[in-house]
């Protein structure tokens, strides 16, 4: 095989990955933009894509020549035409595998995130054979990709020591545990297989299934303690840090205090509608305190009534567990004021912090975030991540610092999905809407003066799944 096609075997192997092991999606991608920029880097795809929208345009231009009688046009026009179709037919497969690397479409969910295979449209039973695929393509890219294949290889170790769901159980084996059946009845009502749905709600109604780990974490959370996610910041890091205009943060642990409500966000329950509006109402079994700010509890609902991911794709919810952060701290600009600005945006390139999608800023990290942790910072991509400020996070160094107080809003890391299949980029901490408290779902496409990056430097493991 010759050299280009094991580069592109390896690129298309990476790609894969991203979709698979989401957690570390962006690695992947880094990666895939290094190998491939050689052959085609960023500006060379988004140039051919131009010419392919060129040359839909030229047909037209062709006729107008034609009908107006100027044929030195039409033969210099069918000459163009005839050049832009051969090249675009000769970089074809390397355009279409730019475009998953440079230009990808969503953010891959996690399919092994408990509770999400339906979501990402992935069955539980297809799970092992995903997980399968996942370490052959590490274990090629440890063959051919040798630079970073003491990342394939623990990442391959990951995957493979990743528990997944198996069939149904045969007569000798232990019971399903709730959580399968009841992902089991969501499959058969995707299906439409309503007998299988009434045979599965009747043994859940009548109590049948086995504790799965994560019901047994949800009952016994109250009683468990977390690790923290503890690191010291090198000084030489901080002062590249303060550079930037990130700053050291420690959060502390709340792990004791909200870890109960495990059991209601595992196996969420959405309330009847209601009136005529069809709004849902709150969870009045939720055991939250009567004291509580009406906004916190209901933006601990929110984890309750919808799956929420992180940017890595996989199922958020707040680690609760003290934790060493880098975020920018400047104080939130009052209406009217000039948007601060910083060093970190200048390293990403960025010209401002408001007036931005979230898709202008996913594709600002996905092309640069990478490089500012590792020659900016000196801290290894592979543990940390330049992400827009987790929501959570927002929330335990906001209340120190006093944001939430001004008619802003900020953009938080993570989306919350819908039933139709929509992601709504987080955002919140409006003083209209409950201030620091407050939590919303935009469109990925919403722009607007008084929105802003805030964006925080966190350890990757933050992002991994909830499993405890």
């Amino acid at each position: 095989m010759g050299t280009s096609n094991i580069a592109d075997e390896n690129v298309a192997g990476l790609v894969e990955l991203s979709r698979i092991d989401t957690l570390c999606g962006d690695l992947y991608l880094w990666r895939a933009r290094e190998l491939l920029r050689d052959r085609m880097s960023p500006d060379a795809y988004r140039g051919l894509k131009r010419m392919e929208t060129e040359l839909g345009n030229l047909p037209n231009r062709v006729h107008n020549a034609m009908m107006q009688g100027n044929w030195a046009e039409v033969k210099e026009l069918s000459g163009q035409m005839q050049s832009m179709k051969e090249c675009a037919e000769q970089n074809r497969t390397l355009v279409s595998l730019a475009k998953n690397v440079y230009a990808p479409d969503t953010i891959p969910i996690d399919p092994f995130s408990p509770g999400m295979q339906t979501i990402a449209g992935t069955s539980a039973k297809e799970l092992p054979a995903l997980r399968d695929k996942g370490v052959l393509h590490l274990e090629n890219l440890m063959r051919n990709d040798t630079c970073w294949k003491d990342f394939y290889s623990g990442r391959r170790d990951e995957l493979k020591a990743l528990p997944v769901a198996v069939d149904a159980p045969v007569q000798g084996k232990a019971a399903p545990s709730v959580a399968s059946l009841h992902q089991e009845a969501l499959e058969a009502l995707e299906k439409g297989n309503f007998d299988r749905l009434q045979q599965l709600a009747n043994t859940l109604s009548e109590g049948g299934g086995a504790a799965s780990p994560v019901d047994a974490a949800g009952s016994e959370a109250a009683a468990m303690t977390a690790p923290d996610f503890d690191y010291t910041f090198p000084e030489k890091v901080l002062g590249r840090a303060q550079r930037l205009g990130l700053a050291a943060e420690r959060t502390v642990s709340r792990y004791r205090e909200y870890a109960h409500l495990a059991s209601f966000v595992w196996r969420p329950t959405f309330a009847e509608l209601e009136g005529e509006e069809g709004r849902a109402l709150r969870l009045s079994s939720l055991p939250l305190s009567a004291e509580m700010p009406e906004a916190l509890r209901t933006r601990i609902e929110m984890f309750v009534l919808h799956p929420l991911i992180n940017s890595a794709g996989v199922r958020f919810l707040p680690p609760l567990v003290g934790e060493d952060v880098l975020v920018e701290g400047f104080e939130e600009p009052p209406a009217g004021s000039d948007m601060p600005g910083s060093g970190l945006l200048d390293a990403l390139g960025l010209k401002r912090r408001n007036s931005l999608t979230r898709l202008q800023i996913e594709e600002v990290l996905a092309e640069r975030g990478c490089t500012v942790v590792r020659e900016e910072l000196g801290l290894d991509p592979c543990t940390f991540r330049l992400v827009l400020i987790p929501p959570d996070l927002h929330l335990m160094i906001g209340i120190k610092r006093g944001w939430g107080t001004q008619e802003i809003w900020t953009h938080f890391d993570g989306y919350m999905l819908t039933a139709d299949g929509k992601m709504h980029a987080l955002a919140g901490g409006d003083v209209r809407f409950g201030g620091i408290y407050d939590m919303v779902g935009l469109s990925r496409n919403y722009e607007a003066d008084r929105i802003i990056a805030r964006f925080a430097v966190v350890q990757r493991r933050r992002m991994a799944r909830w499993q405890r």
